[in-house]
């Protein structure tokens, strides 16, 4: 997901990009068919969320992006 790193300039956790790599390589395995890219960019972008928030609540992101560090 280099690409879209760079496009949002920004790093995820390398242990969610595994986890949604391994989770690509499974559906391949088991199906025969994979992730878009589209897909392993929004399942990363909702598990990163759900690491920042620590919640599985959509309402708290906003408030976490607007919260100023100490």
């Amino acid at each position: 997901m280099t690409g879209l790193n760079a496009m949002l300039l920004t790093e995820f956790a390398p242990f969610i990009e595994d986890f949604v790599a391994g989770l690509d390589a499974g559906l391949a395995a088991d199906t025969g068919s994979r992730l878009t890219n589209k897909q392993k960019y929004w399942l990363v972008f909702c598990l990163m969320g759900m690491l920042l928030t620590n919640s599985l609540c959509w309402a708290k992101s906003p408030q976490t992006a607007r919260r100023q560090p100490n």
